[in-house]
């Protein structure tokens, strides 16, 4: 490819991308109302059906219904930890390794940690 090539390219690229920008900020601009719309009408139904002492209610128009998401958080890592290893708990974690420690341990060793493999992809970035 030549210079003239990855020129326009790079300046499509940008282009497109304010573009999509413009539109993301505009589709939130009008989807805002429609949203807070839909959690009023979902905080109102939710404090009826606890009202009422029901789970769900049927309508002609349809069917809601109590759903609860549980949330856990860790809030002292220093108790936790412990309590995981030595219960053998490990199931209560996520199988996950933070990027940045793993590099940093295989900067310092030479050597990636036991049971560790890394692949990487490298993309194309642009600036303006």
């Amino acid at each position: 490819m030549t210079d003239q090539v990855i020129e326009r390219a790079v300046a499509k690229f940008i282009e497109l991308r304010d573009k999509k920008k413009v539109l993301t900020d505009e589709h939130k601009l009008i989807l805002a109302p429609y949203n807070e719309a839909m959690t009023k009408i979902e905080n109102l139904v939710l404090a009826e059906l606890q009202k009422a002492g029901v789970q769900n209610m049927k309508t002609p128009a349809g069917t809601t219904y109590q759903s609860t998401t549980v949330r856990p958080k860790i809030d002292d890592w220093k108790l936790l930890r412990p309590f995981i290893l030595d219960n053998d708990l490990i199931d209560m974690m996520q199988m996950k390794l933070t990027p940045e420690a793993v590099e940093q341990y295989r900067e310092s060793t030479g050597e990636l940690p036991p049971g560790v493999v890394i692949t990487s992809e490298t993309f194309a970035r642009f600036k303006k």
